[in-house]
């Protein structure tokens, strides 16, 4: 069986780092919600998932330092569920992605997006281009 995992998407929030105590020494961790677009509703209405990703080590250092909110990132890793149980002795589970790598999202993977839309939704694609022009790609005319 396999548990891999592959999104794209734009940070919703600010990257939440923190170095939490293991043992005698201290590890990295970063949390972020990742929103993942998916398919116009019925209405034409964008939709996006928003996801839980956990990230450890230098890689959680390196997504403090270079992401923020709104900006672009990959992340390859695997579905994990934690079971927690509350005081009044329900159980909850929560479902995340454990993120494995890490980097800046490539600019093909935005083409590759506005090409694939509807020619006429001319709004949408001009936003698509618009912010991958804010992210340093150029359009070809």
């Amino acid at each position: 069986m396999i548990n891999k995992v592959i999104l794209t998407g734009r940070l919703a929030a600010e990257p939440d780092f923190r170095s939490v105590p293991m043992g005698d020494k201290t590890q990295s961790v970063c949390n972020l919600r990742l929103a993942v677009s998916r398919p116009y509703s019925k209405h034409r209405e964008p939709m996006a998932d928003f996801i839980k990703v956990t990230i450890w080590g230098k890689s959680a250092e390196f997504v403090a330092k270079y992401f923020s909110k709104g900006q672009l990132i990959e992340v390859d890793g695997c579905i994990r569920t934690k079971r927690q149980k509350r005081d009044d002795d329900t159980v909850r589970y929560e479902t995340y992605v454990l993120a494995e790598t890490v980097q800046f999202a490539p600019k093909n993977v935005v083409k590759k997006a506005v090409s694939e839309m509807d020619e006429s939704d001319t709004d949408a694609i001009n936003i698509v281009l618009d912010e991958f022009q804010q992210l340093g790609g150029e359009v070809d005319d």
